[in-house]
Parts: structure tokens; sequence; C-alpha cells
């Protein structure tokens, strides 16, 4: 929830700490994605794209070594909409880039008994559906439960902690397992 205006105070209150990024996105009051990349990491984020309602940013990622990581960062939408991920996953799939990576909050759980805890219903399983089936076809893994394949994680919850769930997730292709060298959870702040 941060608009072009927003986003420009932010930087000047954070002077020191966002000069060392360069900010790829679409600032929006209601809807929208940001990303940082760290300047001396070398890394630099080209074919920026805004699609879907600003829900989905589309991008490469040039490493250092040339080596390019087609990407697509999401802000799901919070309904079940399985064609929203169709949409993601033709414009993830229309490079021919080897390396492919989803990142971002889904607003569902792919695995609802290790990924959610406390709640009642189990309110996106289309688009679950849809997420696990490129798992199942070896497209993309769930990079956090490759390392971590039971170990329960939460990146949502509600200030009582009675319900928790992880809704954001990383995935990638197969041929980027080898060069991970670590992943974490980080879960928000509390919401009411």
């Amino acid at each position: 929830h941060l608009d072009g205006k927003k986003l420009a105070a932010l930087t000047k209150n954070n002077r020191q700490t966002l000069s060392r990024f360069t900010v790829y996105g679409t600032p929006s009051l209601k809807r929208g994605l940001l990303v940082l990349v760290r300047k001396k990491s070398g890394c630099v984020l080209s074919n920026v794209e805004s699609l879907s309602n600003n829900n989905i940013l589309s991008f490469n990622i040039i490493m250092p070594d040339m080596t390019i990581i087609q990407t697509a960062a999401v802000y799901a939408p919070s309904d079940d909409l399985p064609s929203f991920w169709d949409t993601v996953y033709e414009k993830l799939n229309s490079g021919t880039t080897l390396h492919k990576l989803i990142i971002g909050d889904f607003n569902v759980t792919l695995q609802h008994n290790l990924d959610s805890y406390g709640y009642k219903t189990d309110p996106h399983p289309k688009s679950r559906t849809t997420i696990n089936n490129w798992h199942e076809n070896e497209t993309l893994i769930d990079i956090y439960r490759y390392y971590n394949p039971t170990t329960p994680s939460y990146t949502f919850r509600y200030r009582d902690c009675k319900k928790k769930s992880r809704l954001d997730y990383s995935l990638g292709s197969p041929s980027l397992i080898p060069y991970i060298k670590s992943i974490a959870n980080m879960a928000n702040s509390y919401i009411n």
C-alpha cells in the first residue's frame, strides 16, 4: 500500500539503508509489488512488466555471470482463482530461459495440513491443485519444503496465534536447486 509519493517519502526517510538498493516495481495504494535489488550483488533486472492489475511483476534477473533467471513476483488475490496461476505460469514459460522462479505472497497453502494451523476450512483447493501440479510434473519445486520436508513454518499469523499459515513461497525450477545456499521463512507482523 505504497504509491509513488509514499515510496519517495520512505526512501527519503530511510536514505542510508535504501540507497544500497535499486527499486523496481509498481508502487500502488491498492495492490502492487516492489522488488529491491542490492546494488553490490551485481544483479540487475530486465524486461520488467506488470500484469494482472499489478498482482504479477514479471522480470529477468541477470546474475553477474550473465545467467538469467526468468522470474514472476506475485501478490495473489485472496479468492480461489486458478486462472490467476495459469497466467503466472504462461508468463513464466514464455521465454527460453532454463532457470525459473516464482516468489511472493501466494495467499494459498500448498500443503494445507502442514502449512496451516487453526483453520476450520480449506479456502483455496483449486489454486493449490493448479500449483501442486507444477510440483508433481517436476516443473517447479517449493524450495523451502525441498530443504525442510516436514518442518512447519508460518509466514502469516493472527496476534493470538490461533490461526497461522505459510502463504509466502519461492518456487524454482529444478535447475536452480544446486545453487540455493539457504532458505528461511520469516513471519510478518501480527494482524488483529
